[in-house]
């Protein structure tokens, strides 16, 4: 006999002395109602179910450990695959934030080089095409029209290139206020008309009957200059 087999058995010894002790107090004194006879029935009877009882504890304590085990295992998986998915969300919105960041990115970058290299190549050409344009009328000078024609714009005199926004000395309310000598030291009004004179005249058909705005040879008078400044919305 073991050491713990011998602690049991004293155990159940001394329980079952107390449960003796007790119910032969009961049959001493209700001798009628409780006969001697009966204390080892009894005896057997509480001895059986606190056997029960302790058995259906153990039973029911490892149902129930076995239960929650089960519970709190799924509970944690579902907590984990949760984690997990949020994980693998977070880092999926993360590389597609950065995979779109970068291709905007890149897209910004070709449309703004696309876009330089257009309005570069828009500028050069449209220059391009304006000294060419001038260049011609100064070999076709003979033969071309001196009158001046109205295209919305003021140019530099130095390189022919368009004025986008005049001096503030330049926006006046009255053409009278015009520094018409320094104006026309710095710019010149519109464009030289591209058609041929007709006979001995300086102007073509056009110009000869009406010339609109003036002789391109000549400086234009203060009159001439607020008209394209106004209706050219420089002011």
């Amino acid at each position: 006999m073991d050491k713990q087999d011998y602690i049991n058995k004293l155990i159940n010894k001394i329980i079952d002395n107390k449960i003796n002790k007790l119910l032969t107090v009961i049959h001493k004194n209700y001798p009628d109602t409780f006969k001697k006879e009966y204390i080892d029935i009894e005896l057997n009877n509480i001895k059986n179910n606190i056997k029960n009882n302790i058995k259906n504890n153990i039973k029911n304590n490892i149902k129930n450990n076995i239960k929650n085990n089960i519970k709190n295992n799924i509970k944690n998986n579902i907590k984990n695959k949760n984690n997990i998915n949020l994980s693998l969300k977070k880092e999926k919105k993360e590389t597609k934030e950065t995979k779109e960041t970068k291709e905007t990115k890149e897209t910004k970058e070709t449309k703004e080089t696309k876009e330089t290299n257009e309005t570069k190549e828009t500028k050069e050409t449209k220059e391009t095409k304006e000294k060419k344009e001038m260049k011609k009328i100064k070999v076709d000078d003979i033969n071309i029209c001196c009158g001046r024609i109205w295209n919305d714009f003021i140019f530099y005199k130095e390189t022919m290139e368009k004025v986008s926004e005049l001096p503030k000395q330049f926006k006046v309310i009255d053409f009278k206020y015009i520094d018409i000598d320094k104006f026309n030291n710095n710019y010149i009004l519109g464009l030289r008309c591209k058609n041929k004179k007709i006979n001995d005249s300086n102007y073509c058909k056009l110009h000869s009957n009406h010339l609109i705005h003036g002789d391109f040879k000549k400086l234009p008078n203060k009159e001439l200059c607020y008209h394209f400044i106004k209706d050219g919305h420089y002011l």
